[in-house]
């Protein structure tokens, strides 16, 4: 038995909201091992770590993740950052963020016309193998922010774009078990879904701080790109903003105001963080910080504080699957 309806939401803190549904019908029924390529980096899904070891040498860290794979990240020189998921061994997705990294067959900083002269974007997305059928529905807006292709048999990318400057800004590359293991958009199905594994407490703990540093991380990425000065660690801000989240997600709410704590301003004081200019970005539900980050580029109120030029730091916080940055000029 399956369920006959899965439901995801990516909240924004404005109430915006995307739905994913995987909804079961069942009842219904209807090569050879290349050498390292550093010009097609999509082509190192399913390949054995080695060939990232002899192209990029020892990763900068590792991390933990929900979804099985360990990520191997390289992130010494922001243009270059990139991330290698890892499970036993084997490659089974990428994240390239840096403008460097060559995403081919496309490039990130390229427009959205010369993206659409090499791929074609289509609302469906289908996968099947044997008994199984899996389709991918994307919306007009997740067409437009992160379009889902499959590259070439057996990999998949998801392609996030700037809507304001109509740039690509990150791709990420990933195999089917991992894309049906996210299920970032709406899900028709028919077969077995795949679930992420359980996580043990310390595992759990492991990977939200994981992703906090991660999030500042992409945040500066972001920041050099458009110009502006990277943001330093706050630790108290990282703890009012992971309060925060711990707190929506107990207390099933989403808001910026605390029934317990208040505003920001409230949390702020309560937490005796002194400062001249704050501001928050909060979200929920989305796959990692990744698309958390991405999905605040492209709303407006969260574009300008993601972007704010009179900032110096940045708290985060995440708790499983809330997200909350909290922006300091000190």
């Amino acid at each position: 038995m399956f369920p006959s309806i899965v439901s995801k939401l990516n909240m924004l803190d404005h109430q915006q909201a995307r739905g994913n549904k995987a909804e079961d019908i069942n009842k219904d029924a209807v090569s050879s091992d290349e050498e390292f390529q550093p010009l097609s980096i999509h082509l190192l899904i399913g390949k054995n770590v080695q060939k990232v070891l002899k192209g990029y040498g020892p990763p900068h860290k590792k991390l933990l993740s929900t979804y099985k794979y360990e990520w191997w990240i390289y992130n010494e020189n922001y243009n270059s950052y990139i991330q290698f998921g890892v499970i036993n061994n084997k490659i089974v997705t990428i994240l390239a963020v840096g403008k460097d990294v060559n995403t081919f067959p496309v490039k990130i900083g390229e427009s959205r016309l010369d993206f659409e002269e090499q791929l074609k974007i289509t609302n469906k997305v289908v996968i099947e193998e044997k008994a199984s059928y899996y389709r991918f529905n994307l919306t007009e807006e997740e067409m437009k922010e992160r379009p889902l292709l499959q590259v070439i048999d057996g990999i998949w990318g998801q392609f996030y774009f700037d809507t304001v400057t109509n740039q690509l800004v990150g791709v990420r590359y990933l195999n089917k078990d991992i894309l049906l293991m996210q299920r970032p958009y709406s899900l028709v199905y028919r077969g077995k879904l795949i679930e992420p594994p359980f996580l043990s407490e310390k595992q759990r703990k492991s990977i939200e701080s994981g992703e906090e540093g991660q999030i500042l991380e992409y945040t500066n990425i972001l920041r050099e790109r458009y110009g502006l000065t990277k943001l330093q660690w706050d630790e108290a801000a990282a703890n009012t903003a992971f309060n925060h989240s711990k707190e929506m997600k107990e207390l099933d709410y989403f808001s910026h105001l605390s029934p317990l704590y208040g505003g920001l301003e409230e949390r702020l004081e309560h937490a005796n963080i002194h400062y001249i200019q704050a501001g928050e970005n909060i979200a929920a539900r989305y796959e990692d910080g990744f698309s958390a980050v991405v999905g605040w580029l492209n709303s407006e109120g969260h574009r300008k504080t993601l972007l704010n030029k009179e900032f110096t730091h940045l708290g985060v916080g995440v708790y499983e699957k809330y997200y909350t940055q909290n922006f300091i000029k000190h």
